[in-house]
């Protein structure tokens, strides 16, 4: 199995609620690898597969809803890469069920260089926004 899945600063877009957030889906997939290292018939695989998904939707709402309440102006590109992703994830799953070409480990790799990738490449730009709009607001 891979190695641990933790928590890097480098992932702080410096809004605390969003940080937190980041903060529990990597302990989320990193919960997940720990399961799968158990094996495959791992009851907690799947909880936490569900987990993962459910509390991702739930992180999207809140960080299109702060996007919003910031004038962000790159958020119609910015949701779409999130729908992106729900649709990868409920296609990969799909494949799993019936046993395709996509494993579990895949997954979890996928899901790790994804939610990597996109908080510091994407987010990053929403907590420079928020600083920005902050900034800009009277004393």
């Amino acid at each position: 199995m891979s190695d641990q899945i933790e928590w890097k600063e480098e992932y702080e877009i410096g809004v605390a609620h969003i940080d937190f957030q980041h903060r529990k889906l990597v302990n989320l997939l990193e919960r997940l690898r720990q399961s799968l290292g158990q094996g495959l018939d791992n009851p907690v695989v799947g909880t936490t597969l569900k987990s993962i998904v459910d509390y991702t939707q739930s992180h999207f709402a809140d960080e299109e809803k702060l996007m919003r309440q910031i004038g962000f102006v790159g958020i119609e590109e910015h949701t779409l890469l999130h729908r992106q992703l729900l649709s990868e994830v409920a296609s990969i799953l799909q494949k799993l069920k019936k046993g395709g070409e996509f494993t579990p480990e895949d997954l979890l790799q996928f899901l790790v260089r994804w939610v990597t990738d996109h908080v510091i490449k994407e987010d990053t730009k929403i907590g420079v926004a928020f600083r920005e709009m902050k900034a800009a607001q009277p004393t």
